[in-house]
């Protein structure tokens, strides 16, 4: 761009000194004329006043005339400065032009013109004079070198000119430019500008005007993709292709066990997860630019991660996406279901096998008589403790069927506990147990009365399965809390080990393995009691030592107990 300016600079200057030095010229060389005219007619005049000799004398001495022949009436040449072919050649034009007035044209060359002029005096003699004059092109060639240093002025000062218009202008429009935020953020916001630039100011403001709208446009769904993704309960984090991580919510946090009050946007992923198997395993993924679906298990969580590689539109990466789900229940589950299919396998082929051994024996004949009928008690005993297993196990299966809020009602607990104590009086007057109940002034509780009942049947049931002979359970219903209804039973039985009492509400799990307090014990009962109690919204706290009996304390919230699980 500047090149071309200056070039048109130059142009332009060279046409305006060229014009500058025609007129010139043509002034000059009208000035010269009429002084060489004027001093030559002064020249004559003088002559002409003069004698013939006196005449002679003058022209010797008039040294600056250029072509000077004077002759005299009969021809002979009194005076000459000029060569015999120019003297002839003056005669000639002369005289042959003496019919005209003035100075006639003798000669001429593209740098030069000569005149002639002949003067006659009263004594019958005869001047002629010659005159040279410059053409115009020797007039413009004399003012060529200043006319080219005009031009390199004149071009020089209209291209500074230009630069500095232009300048000025490109100057307010780069600080138009730098507003554009302005215009974009308040659509009333404009300018102290200059005419010129108003049309590139409305331009402005219309593209501000789409951009604004698009802007809001995007904060929008910006704003919602953060809350969907805040929302998720699996873990989303963006890393960016410097490593630094450019979105992540407070589930990707949790999972990565780092600190929610700690801002990571911005910062090294190494900041969130800096060692372990999952840190190694996001750089390996991050270099080759795949995905990848992989798990870890960390600090007892078992997490399962997406790892899919961001690329912008020109096939560059622009990060990498994080995915992270929690599979921990997941997996907690599937080791459930396999432990419980076991257990359940176990406790079935224990009845089984006794009634198959004892049923393969009779039907042998190789039992005694005596021994017939005990054999046939075994068989019959087995039999009920598998049907008694069965049944179990399908009500466990069907717990949630049970749980409905329609069912829910006001239980009078004090009626309830009676009802339980009395449908186990044998089993505690077999073993001479002492019971103590206390049901407090305000034993009314709005919950499911089935899984009540079931859930009090198997505590007091293992109270008394599990106690000593002579020894005593303690029910108390506390009333005292404004929001919890508390309800506890103690039994002063064989009690329970710490070790066990990790697991004790595990299905099929039991710490008398041995049975030899409750051979009817399948190991579902507490599993029985810890999901009630967790379906009607309550909590239930084990303190055990053994030999020393257990204590187990419900807790229940006086409102809101039905259960949406």
């Amino acid at each position: 761009m500047n090149k071309t300016v200056r070039l048109l600079s130059v142009l332009i200057a060279f046409i305006i000194a060229l014009v500058f030095q025609l007129a010139a010229s043509v002034e000059s060389n009208r000035r010269e004329w009429a002084l060489k005219e004027e001093a030559c007619d002064t020249f004559q005049n003088v002559l002409r006043q003069e004698e013939e000799t006196r005449r002679v004398a003058i022209l010797k001495n008039s040294g600056g005339r250029e072509s000077l022949l004077y002759i005299d009436k009969e021809g002979r040449v009194l005076f000459s400065n000029v060569s015999s072919e120019k003297e002839d050649a003056l005669r000639k034009k002369t005289s042959k032009s003496s019919q005209k007035e003035g100075w006639q044209l003798i000669s001429e060359t593209s740098l030069e013109k000569e005149y002639g002029q002949k003067t006659n005096f009263s004594d019958g003699g005869h001047l002629f004079m010659g005159m040279k004059q410059e053409t115009m092109l020797a007039t413009n060639l004399h003012f060529l070198p200043y006319t080219l240093l005009l031009t390199m002025i004149a071009a020089t000062s209209l291209f500074h000119l230009w630069r500095y218009a232009t300048y000025r202008d490109r100057s307010q429009i780069k600080q138009l430019f730098r507003q554009f935020r302005h215009y974009v953020m308040d659509h009333h916001y404009q300018m102290d500008l200059p005419p010129q630039l108003l049309d590139y100011e409305a331009i402005l403001i219309d593209e501000s005007a789409r951009l604004r709208y698009r802007l809001s446009s995007l904060e929008s769904q910006l704003q919602g993709l953060n809350d969907m993704v805040g929302n998720m309960t699996e873990g989303v984090i963006l890393v960016g292709e410097d490593k630094k991580i450019i979105t992540i919510n407070d589930s990707a946090v949790k999972l990565l066990n780092g600190s929610i009050h700690s801002q990571f946007i911005n910062k090294d992923f190494d900041k969130l997860c800096g060692e372990g198997d999952f840190h190694d395993a996001f750089h390996q993924i991050f270099e080759k630019r795949k995905g990848e679906i992989r798990k870890f298990e960390m600090e007892g969580f078992i997490i399962k991660c997406f790892f899919d590689p961001v690329f912008n539109s020109s096939g560059g990466l622009y990060g990498m996406l994080l995915l992270l789900i929690d599979e921990t229940q997941q997996s907690l589950a599937e080791r459930s279901r396999r432990e419980f299919t076991s257990n359940v396998t176990h406790e079935l082929k224990t009845p089984l096998t006794s009634i198959s051994g004892y049923a393969e024996l009779l039907r042998s004949g190789m039992v005694k008589e005596e021994d017939r009928d005990r054999f046939l008690d075994i068989i019959i005993k087995e039999s009920e403790n598998l049907f008694h297993l069965i049944d179990t196990v399908i009500s466990f299966s069907r717990l949630e069927e049970k749980n409905r809020a329609e069912e829910y009602r006001t239980v009078d607990m004090e009626g309830l506990v009676a009802e339980i104590l009395a449908h186990f009086a044998p089993d505690i007057k077999s073993k001479e147990l002492r019971v103590d109940f206390d049901p407090g002034k305000d034993n009314k509780l709005f919950t499911h009365p089935v899984l009540m009942r079931e859930l009090l049947s198997n505590l007091v049931d293992n109270a008394i399965a599990y106690n000593v002979e002579g020894g005593a359970i303690s029910i108390r219903i506390d009333d005292k809390h404004e929001d919890d209804f508390i309800l506890t039973i103690e039994d002063t039985g064989i009690g329970i080990s710490y070790d066990d009492q990790k697991r004790i509400f595990e299905r099929f799990y039991m710490a008398d393995k041995s049975r030899s307090y409750n051979e009817k014990s399948t190991g579902l009962g507490l599993a029985i009691v810890k999901h009630n109690v967790e379906s009607l919204k309550g909590t239930i706290d084990l303190k055990s030592q053994l030999n020393h009996g257990s204590v187990f304390t419900l807790r229940f919230p006086k409102s809101g107990t039905v259960s949406t699980h």
